[in-house]
């Protein structure tokens, strides 16, 4: 699973690249995490950066604990589950980044973080689904999670990273499932990064920093 991304970008960079209209403003992290606010562009509101919590709960439930946990949608379950239908095909958004993180593991007991990115850290959207759910109190909350998939070369589930001239396609519905998995192929480039990025309350550049192989516990590997 994925559970942190970067986007090291501002307001005016995304408003640029994603030809927007507006859109609310937002602090760029070195480390989002489940649950937090982050900037998305919904295919109700294309021209406009919305901030939605990451991570959602099932339209049915009335949990705010469930949402914390459910923030990936792996592409194959799309067909399958009916908590995902209604999103897939109307609720999809494009989310925003510079890079994710992901646990490459060793061994039973090792794992190891790997930075992803784009040959030149370019500005990316990953593949989304937004949601719409019922707090205890009977409010309704929009949340959106990242759809992920097999990456054939690095044999991890990864975000589907979608191409710049196909996000308006991707929006409109107008890429579906098969289509959507060549979108798992992408070149990506990846370094072993601290694991103190997975400290919710740490965020900050030195997290992105190349360092050597470490695992989950600060300690050293013969892995690379």
């Amino acid at each position: 699973m994925i559970d942190r991304y970067i986007l090291h970008a501002d307001k005016m960079t995304l408003t640029t690249r994603f030809a927007l209209d507006d859109g609310e403003e937002f602090d760029p992290t070195f480390n989002a995490i489940p649950t937090r606010v982050m900037p998305v562009i919904q295919n109700t509101a294309t021209n406009t950066l919305q901030q939605l919590p990451w991570g959602q709960t099932r339209s049915w439930a009335k949990s705010k604990k469930l949402s914390q946990k459910l923030y990936n949608a792996p592409l194959s379950d799309v067909d399958n589950k009916r908590s995902l239908l209604t999103a897939w095909h109307d609720r999809r958004c494009l989310v925003p980044a510079t890079g994710f993180v992901a646990w490459n593991k060793v061994g039973k007991k090792t794992a190891i973080p790997y930075l992803y990115h784009l040959p030149n850290f370019e500005l990316f959207s990953m593949a989304g689904l937004w949601d719409i759910y019922s707090s205890l109190d009977d409010v309704s909350y929009q949340t959106f999670k990242l759809l992920i998939a097999p990456h054939p070369t690095h044999g991890i589930d990864i975000p589907i990273i979608i191409e710049k001239g196909q996000e308006n396609d991707w929006l409109t519905g107008k890429i579906d499932h098969s289509a959507l998995l060549t979108h798992a192929d992408v070149p990506l480039k990846a370094y072993a990064v601290s694991p103190v990025i997975h400290r919710s309350q740490v965020d900050n550049e030195d997290l992105i920093k190349r360092v050597s192989p470490m695992d989950q516990k600060g300690n050293y590997t013969l892995f690379g």
